[in-house]
């Protein structure tokens, strides 16, 4: 039977962090390695300790350790700039993990997303991967849609979801002629994320793809399963994606290149609003761009451009009876 991981950077997860640990070992994950983007996060010790988790702190150590992978001529000179740049050697590094571990794949996403799969287990995905004999896959990612401002832990409470473009037009869904002309489908990234066998020679091309340094490979792309990306639910949540960001030196360009050239105004528009301290703004963004309301879901349902479903409850059914009080908190 094949064995997975996952890899993923992160900072100051909160409530929802435990949900994405116990969730994904649940479903069949082997091993997580849990990348803390700060040293003294006090999220790893709520993690620390589960069999199959492993914590590593980007500290110094960490760094030196950059210095010797593959990705670090593009990405060394970015490290304390760009998160972007971190994720993608702490994925190059995890590589190295997975090998010494024993895994067959490797799955690389944020601490925001969960690997959704309608089996009760990832077995029959990796033996139909093995099967078809592919090295590296795509999973489309649905981006979630809050409904409330007020949200504790994501994973739980968020169950709407809008489908991936391409997916639409694979059903004859014409989204132009249904979404406001005036407002983005996807407001944050909509190319999916990837999984790859775990071989000496595979490493991350960035943050959503893996590449062979030897060799051209294929890429297949799935639908379902997918990745559900929870990012900016809960207005405490959205406040502190961006703030995070100003934090690490963001002033709205990454790697030389304004967000907003890029496609990513909302993210722009954010940034702009918390840099200035305008939390009346900043609010109206999560509002109005972020949110939606029932009248409009409903509407965007009915014509297929949203799915609804009680993703919350299926996810805590697997979760370990243990870890359900602790959810709570």
């Amino acid at each position: 039977m094949s064995s997975a991981a996952i890899v993923t950077t992160l900072k100051n997860q909160g409530a929802s962090l435990l949900t994405f640990v116990e969730y994904h070992l649940a479903i069949g994950f082997s091993k997580i390695y849990l990348m803390f983007d700060d040293p003294e996060d006090p999220d790893q010790h709520l993690v620390s300790r589960i069999p199959g988790v492993e914590v590593s702190l980007c500290d110094d150590q960490i760094r030196e350790k950059w210095k010797t992978l593959h990705k670090y001529q593009k990405y060394g000179a970015h490290i304390d700039m760009e998160v972007r740049a971190r994720q993608t050697l702490n994925a190059e590094l995890a590589m190295q993990y997975a090998l010494s571990d024993g895994m067959n794949w490797l799955l690389h996403i944020d601490s925001d997303e969960l690997f959704w799969i309608s089996d009760s287990t990832i077995h029959p995905h990796l033996d139909r991967l093995g099967e078809i004999g592919l090295v590296s896959v795509k999973y489309h990612n649905f981006e979630a849609i809050p409904e409330k401002e007020n949200i504790e832990n994501c994973f739980l409470e968020v169950n709407t979801f809008k489908k991936p473009s391409k997916l639409l037009t694979k059903q004859g869904i014409d989204r132009n002629n249904l979404w406001p002309s005036n407002r983005k489908y996807f407001n944050f990234y909509s190319n999916g994320k990837s999984m790859c066998q775990v071989r000496e020679d595979m490493v991350p091309g960035d943050v959503h793809k893996w590449s062979s340094k030897t060799e051209h490979i294929f890429t297949s792309s799935f639908y379902h399963p997918a990745i559900l990306h929870y990012s900016c639910c809960g207005y405490q949540n959205f406040e502190n994606k961006f703030k995070k960001l100003i934090d690490n030196g963001s002033t709205g360009v990454e790697f030389g290149v304004a967000i907003k050239d890029n496609g990513f105004t909302l993210d722009h528009d954010a940034i702009t609003a918390f840099r200035q301290g305008d939390e009346s703004a900043a609010r109206d963004i999560y509002r109005n761009r972020v949110m939606l309301p029932p009248e409009e879901i409903k509407f965007f349902e009915e014509r297929g451009l949203i799915e609804r479903c009680h993703i919350g409850s299926r996810i805590e059914s697997v979760l370990p009876t243990s870890s359900q009080p602790s959810l709570k908190h």
